[in-house]
């Protein structure tokens, strides 16, 4: 299965005893993420180190675990989509623009997202995390 990880997916995995860092790192699941997921990362970092805990010298070290699994698309490769992408967006969150671009330009199974507001376009398929946990047999 290969799947475009949404930021929310990535920052609900940094919890100490997160399900969702055990989905990430399946053998079984291929994903991707444009590289507007490294810039969110970075401008929620403070907020996401207060919400679980982690010191300075943990979050790194987690982030990287996590992005370990996730290959990271350069904007070049997905650019050709990004204002499409953007008209499909701009009613519903146009910060999810890189997400669906990369989406309408990549051979992919879908959207793994848990924002409910990405699941009123009609062009890429949403999963959230409890269907991708059910799709790979996860307990």
């Amino acid at each position: 299965m290969k799947l475009i990880i949404d930021t929310n997916v990535v920052i609900a995995a940094f919890g100490k005893n997160a399900f969702t860092r055990k989905v990430i790192l399946h053998p079984n699941l291929e994903l991707i993420s444009p590289d507007f997921l490294l810039e969110e990362l970075e401008e929620h970092k403070e907020e996401i180190m207060e919400r679980t805990g982690l010191t300075p010298v943990e979050y790194p070290i987690v982030r990287d675990i996590l992005l370990s699994n996730i290959k990271i698309i350069p904007f070049k490769e997905y650019n050709s989509n990004f204002k499409r992408a953007m008209d499909i967006m701009k009613k519903i969150d146009i910060d999810d623009t890189s997400f669906i671009a990369l989406g309408l330009s990549s051979e992919t199974d879908g959207l793994w997202s848990n924002d409910k507001r990405i699941k009123k376009q009609e062009y890429i398929r949403i999963w959230t995390t409890e269907e991708v946990k059910v799709y790979l047999k996860i307990q």
